[in-house]
């Protein structure tokens, strides 16, 4: 029986060495030598401390360059090709300093002086923004089509749950089979054990295979204390899989067959143990989400880490932000004559498998500069985080989206925004393995968001959180549009409609404008709209998903907009 185990683990450990071999680092990018060199001969110019920060390209051609500012002055400047929505334009290029400034001429001298050299620099020279805006590492990376998902957001280690699986189940096979082999040998050769002998005994249980047992027990169960979250509202796995697999095992000590019982107790014991590992695997991979920081704020838990340098699809890299936007910086305050939407959401806007370019908010941008009045500048700001529910999203707006200073609002509600529980890490309760295996079990997943919403956390978490955005909007003067946006299952399933109607409902109860997203997709097979090597995920559309999304949000926001500002 150890052989068995023995088998089990190495099955286990394989794919994890496996893993790690493919997911090596490799050599990032750096900005290109006239950059390096322009900022060289600025230092020394203006003798500043200065250093390229990052780069920005876009289709190859240099869009934007972060250099950094050492010293007293403790600033970093973005500094644009086009300086139309710039914080001071020097010619057709402009700077913006990144941070939160209520007053620039308020700042100490050190700031004001250094983006007055890096004006002068870039007065003098600006040649360098139509170089290469990056040198490629020697070897590389291939882009993945714009279709298919990367492995997983940066920082966390890809996961395939069939794998997981079917691992799991080779294993309990393999167990199985070894011992029946094994016992076998051992009676063709006259080698059989007196305890193998039919005996008169009702109940047979071997010491070893009670150990064995308890020892799988209390390891599940002390990972069960482990990974406990107290905010978790759905049932806990573990407790109900210890009780079951302690019946099996009685019950097995009943049956007088010894290869049949040999093999429910191995499955006894086997079964916890390949739980615990799937389970110890998946939670790796969320602990390793480097992108994420906790937060100090009790509502929020945790943000993105500012400063951290993403990698996304299609060789695209962007900055978080200094206060934790996964998004292009913005100036503070607005400059006038600007219009600005900002969306709340969670992992949609924020889905590292669709280009940036392409995502809902960049393209809600492009589609509103083109409705918008002669003299009006519309922008989008992406005030969202993976994995919030409202009361997050709320929070966010509340600590961060009001210094931009919104005219609209846009919540775009996913339907698994009742979740109360740590959304940083992939759980239902506090299990990762059930988080990736409910989409097999479930065949109509609308059901399972309908009764989410029929609960008390739908009030909880929704009700409430719609509330306090009724204040704030009264308080600082903008308006909010609710939208829920469409899951990826059948566009006409009653329980998935009947979910939007009752968010629309609750976000007129406020006095808000809402619509459904998903009047978009009417008529269309679903299917169209999954992501090719990810068809589980049916919270996340592929890129044509966001494409119809950010045409129906242009139809719900151009109103609301520009009739505000309209004479």
């Amino acid at each position: 029986m150890l052989r068995s185990f023995v088998a089990c683990l190495i099955l286990f450990l394989l794919p994890r060495a496996a893993d790690a071999a493919e997911t090596g680092e490799t050599p990032g990018t750096t900005c290109a030598p006239p950059v390096k060199a322009w900022i060289a001969a600025c230092a020394d110019a203006e003798h500043l401390g200065l250093t390229a920060f990052d780069c920005f390209a876009d289709q190859g051609s240099l869009t934007h360059v972060i250099v950094e500012v050492k010293g007293e002055a403790a600033l970093r400047v973005d500094i644009a090709r086009d300086g139309s929505r710039s914080f001071r334009r020097v010619g057709q290029a402009g700077l913006s300093p990144l941070g939160q400034f209520e007053d620039w001429n308020a700042e100490p001298e050190p700031r004001r002086r250094a983006l007055d050299a890096l004006g002068a620099c870039l007065a003098r020279d600006a040649t360098f923004l139509a170089s290469a805006a990056i040198t490629p590492p020697d070897k590389p990376p291939t882009p993945p089509p714009p279709e298919v998902r990367p492995p997983g957001p940066p920082g966390r280690t890809p996961v395939a749950w069939p794998w997981l699986l079917v691992t799991g189940l080779a294993g309990a096979a393999l167990g199985l089979g070894g011992s029946t082999l094994w016992r076998r040998r051992r009676a063709s050769v006259g080698d059989v054990s007196k305890k193998d002998v039919a005996s008169d005994k009702r109940f047979h249980a071997p010491p070893a295979s009670v150990l064995l047992f308890l020892g799988s027990v209390v390891l599940v169960e002390l990972w069960a204390i482990r990974a406990a979250d107290a905010d978790f509202f759905m049932p806990d796995p573990f407790h109900f899989i210890v009780v079951g697999a302690a019946l099996v095992f009685v019950l097995a000590g009943f049956v007088r067959w010894p290869q049949v019982r040999r093999g429910l107790v191995t499955l006894t014991i086997a079964a916890p143990l390949t739980l615990l590992l799937m389970e110890w695997r998946l939670a790796e991979a969320d602990v390793r989400n480097q992108h994420v920081a906790p937060s100090n704020d009790g509502l929020l838990r945790y943000t993105y880490r500012p400063g951290y340098a993403i990698e996304e699809s299609e060789g695209e890299r962007i900055v978080v932000t200094e206060d934790g936007l996964w998004d292009v910086p913005h100036v503070v305050p607005k400059p006038p004559g600007v219009l600005r939407v900002v969306v709340l959401g969670d992992s949609v806007p924020n889905d590292p498998s669709i280009p940036f370019r392409r995502r809902f908010p960049r393209q809600l941008e492009a589609l509103l500069a083109q409705k918008a009045p002669a003299g009006q500048k519309v922008e989008v700001v992406n005030v969202s985080c993976e994995g919030y529910n409202t009361v997050q999203e709320v929070r966010l707006l509340e600590s961060v989206g009001l210094r931009y200073e919104p005219d609209l609002v846009v919540l775009a509600y996913v339907l698994n925004d009742p979740f109360l529980q740590n959304g940083g890490y992939r759980r239902i309760g506090n299990s990762f393995f059930a988080f990736q295996f409910v989409n097999v079990m479930v065949r109509r997943k609308c059901l399972l968001f309908e009764e989410m919403h029929a609960g008390y956390t739908f009030d909880l978490v929704v009700r409430a959180s719609l509330s306090r955005l009724r204040l704030l909007a009264d308080k600082h003067h903008f308006q909010v549009l609710v939208a829920p946006l469409p899951l990826v299952e059948p566009f006409d399933d009653p329980s998935c409609l009947a979910v939007y109607d009752k968010v629309v409902g609750a976000a007129r109860e406020q006095g808000f404008e809402a619509g459904r997203v998903v009047d978009a997709f009417r008529g269309e097979d679903h299917r169209a709209f999954l992501k090719p090597k990810d068809a589980l995920d049916i919270t996340h559309p592929n890129a044509e998903g966001h494409d119809r999304m950010a045409r129906r949000l242009s139809e719900l926001t151009a109103p609301l907009l520009f009739q505000r500002t309209a004479p």
